[in-house]
């Protein structure tokens, strides 16, 4: 009997196929792309960009699962003849590509982890491929990497997403060797990880934060429907309590154009490693959905679920089981029937002005028709992981009218100079400096339990103005003794950027913007160094920069990355120039103020939009005719330093 799949939801899913459902639907676009991905004899096929590595798991579990719910002899000895070759590879095989350390003994990386759940869910979604001897090899095999390596890893406990991963594929294969002692091991290590989580959020990124949710909630899967008594001992809270901020991070859907046509991908707020394309697994939010005792949460997550995977059919799908462009597994169609009705961000009542513990911030106009979205990276709680951050402290995203036009890099293979580039601060928006030695200040890394490098600073709101302040002078160290970027919002038209900076040497401050050119269509135009307008699509900007003393305009060529692949030169990678990036440079001095006033609008319409800093310390903006103002107002002298009104 399965472990993964039941014989009442093996059941469910046929009777289910033909229909005009999300369910039949989902089965038809597995179905499909299953025979599609196994056309040769041979694992990776030509078609491929990845090794075989970084798509064993979603190939082999995608032919095995609908193997096990419709039976055809070619599909069957398909899986069989791959999991043979797994089997009889050499042992450094299982460890991963070269790049990967070695030990002795054996201990696991990521790819062992999941080569030991592509050959674990083969066997047990369809045991009767297998010769009693082939059992024998592949139990074998799960002892020797899936427990042995695994736990080699695990008892040398890493602050990352590592451990989420490679503690499932311990699990796994505690299951199907029935190895009660393990199980007990998985429990603990299940735990251990949980505490990786924000009370909201996960303080890698949002790729990383998905790619553990994706690993923890298959190994819960496989200790519960083992054992259902282990439930209450291996939670989902923590994975749960993401929704939130994986819903305040969601853009819109969209096609990427280009190779990839018209298709529609997802943007999110992608700050640190993440994909521009992120969406959550599907397997993880309809788990959610149909488990989770907090009906609002599982409600939440079938909403993300049914706006992100509308049409299950679009690929691409060989990147999904590590998280380069996340997918659906058959587990979504274990979970979709059990699934709790959607509920909107809207419905649920969510707030247009959302702030998650890992420092991701966001303010928009509306949930049901949004118009304008700013993600921020603010004040954080101390992480408690490490890696895949950025230096983007007091950085931002700016979308309007379903475009991205201040954007992150994301990211792409970690091995070339342009993935090391698109982390430091010179390639996101915010700062750097300078002293007159001429020595460089840019941020720290931020640190699994080190104090906070950036917090936040509270203002009130007024009237129609939405206010989020940040100071990140920690994040550069010494001389820094505020650092602090100010968003005071009146969406979704307007927006007023204020930033102050005191240090005790005098220091040149560079402001870096970094504009999306991902597909050649944004047009710039520079008025002068203090006037720029940005159009893209159907809308546009128009962008000022105001500050108490003289500075330069320069202009360099950045990258915006669609998704991570793990080569070299692939689609999804951005070229130099994606980017269009304006460095603001101004003289040496001990303090700055900083004014970026933005209008957004309609491409039409912006031209009838004025920006005025007609007397000292005032800024306005103005719509067509003059018939409404946003007035900013500084007071240097004063300790409530500025103030924001409406005529």
């Amino acid at each position: 009997m399965s472990i993964f799949i039941t014989d009442k939801e093996l059941s469910k899913i046929r009777e289910s196929r033909e229909e005009d459902s999300q369910l039949g639907r989902l089965w038809r676009a597995l179905k499909a792309r299953t025979y599609k991905n196994t056309e040769e004899d041979i694992l990776v096929q030509s078609s491929d960009t990845q090794k075989w590595w970084h798509l064993a798991w979603e190939r082999i579990r995608d032919a095995a699962s609908v193997y096990a719910i419709e039976p055809n002899e070619k599909l069957g000895n398909w899986v069989r003849d791959r999991i043979a070759e797994i089997l009889h590879m050499p042992a450094d095989e299982w460890i991963g590509p070269w790049f990967r350390k070695r030990f002795d003994p054996k201990k696991a990386n990521l790819e062992t982890a999941h080569t030991v759940k592509a050959v674990a869910e083969a066997y047990d979604l369809c045991p009767e491929l297998f010769s009693d001897e082939e059992k024998k090899e592949i139990l074998s095999a799960m002892r020797e990497y899936g427990l042995n390596a695994c736990r080699e890893y695990l008892c040398d406990f890493k602050l990352s997403n590592w451990s989420c991963v490679i503690a499932d594929a311990f699990a796994v294969a505690a299951v199907l060797l029935e190895d009660k002692s393990a199980i007990e091991e998985a429990i603990k290590f299940y735990n251990d990880c949980l505490p990786f989580y924000d009370s909201d959020g996960y303080g890698e990124s949002l790729q990383y934060g998905n790619y553990a949710s994706l690993s923890l909630s298959h190994m819960r899967d496989a200790l519960v429907r083992y054992d259902a008594s282990l439930n209450n001992r291996v939670k989902l809270d923590s994975i749960a309590n993401t929704i939130r901020w994986e819903i305040s991070s969601f853009l819109y859907m969209k096609p990427l154009g280009g190779e990839r046509g018209d298709a529609l991908f997802p943007r999110s707020i992608n700050f640190g490693d993440s994909a521009a394309i992120f969406r959550p697994t599907a397997d993880v939010l309809l788990q959610i959905a149909a488990l989770y005792p907090d009906k609002t949460i599982a409600a939440l997550a079938r909403w993300l679920f049914d706006t992100t995977y509308a049409n299950p059919e679009d690929g691409p799908d060989e990147l999904a089981t590590f998280g380069f462009y996340n997918h659906f597994s058959y587990v979504s169609l274990i979970y979709l029937p059990d699934a709790i009705k959607a509920l909107s961000p809207s419905d649920a009542g969510m707030p247009l002005v959302n702030i998650y513990k890992t420092g991701t911030a966001t303010i928009r106009d509306s949930w049901s028709d949004t118009a304008t979205v700013l993600g921020a990276q603010v004040g954080y709680e101390t992480h408690r992981v490490n890696g895949h951050r950025h230096a983007d402290h007091n950085s931002f995203i700016l979308a309007y009218d379903k475009e991205r036009y201040f954007v992150d890099p994301g990211h792409c293979c970690y091995r070339l100079q342009s993935c090391r580039d698109s982390k430091t601060a010179a390639y996101h928006n915010t700062w750097t400096f300078y002293d007159e030695a001429g020595n460089r200040y840019t941020q720290k890394p931020c640190e699994a339990y080190e104090p906070p490098l950036n917090k936040l600073v509270h203002y009130e709101d007024s009237g129609n103005f939405k206010i989020i302040a940040s100071d990140c002078a920690a994040a550069y160290g010494e001389h820094f003794k505020r650092a602090e970027r100010v968003f005071v919002t009146a969406f979704p038209h307007v927006l007023f950027i204020i930033d102050k900076i005191e240090t005790d040497v005098p220091m040149k401050m560079v402001s870096h913007f970094a504009l999306n050119n991902r597909d050649n269509t944004l047009k710039s135009k520079i008025v002068d160094s203090a006037r720029l307008v940005f159009r893209r699509g159907k809308g546009g900007i128009k962008f000022f920069t105001f500050a108490d003393e003289p500075f330069e305009l320069s202009q360099r060529w950045g990258y915006v990355h669609d998704n991570y692949h793990p080569l070299h030169n692939q689609l999804g990678q951005g070229k130099e120039g994606s980017s269009e990036i304006f460095d603001f440079t101004t003289d040496y001095k001990t303090s700055h103020l900083i004014v970026h006033p933005i209008v957004l609008n309609e491409t039409d319409e912006v031209p009838y939009w004025h920006i005025r800093h007609n007397e000292p310390n005032v800024y306005k903006i103005q719509n067509r005719g003059n018939a409404h103002s946003w007035i900013l107002t500084i007071h240097p002298e004063e300790e409530k330093w500025f103030s924001v009104s409406e005529e």
